[in-house]
């Protein structure tokens, strides 16, 4: 998976990921989609919140990772 987006752009729909902390485990979920779209997901048992943002994507794909290391990673990027 390889996309571009802007800072500000991520940082918000993580935060918004964020806020749903009953999350699988405190994970969420990136995908990255041919049609130069970014998918960010956060679940728990009962309820979940997708956010889509439009990227440039060179590498579709997904992954999953901890929601707190991914906001603490992205807060320290430049803007």
């Amino acid at each position: 998976m390889k996309f571009s987006i802007l800072q500000p752009t991520l940082k918000q729909a993580l935060a918004l990921a964020g806020a749903h902390r009953g999350g699988l485990w405190g994970m969420v979920a990136i995908e990255a989609t041919e049609s130069n779209e970014l998918r960010i997901s956060a679940r728990d048992q009962d309820s979940g919140v997708n956010c889509f943002m439009p990227a440039t994507v060179t590498r579709p794909g997904g992954i999953l990772l901890p929601e707190k290391l991914l906001a603490e990673l992205v807060g320290n990027l430049p803007p």
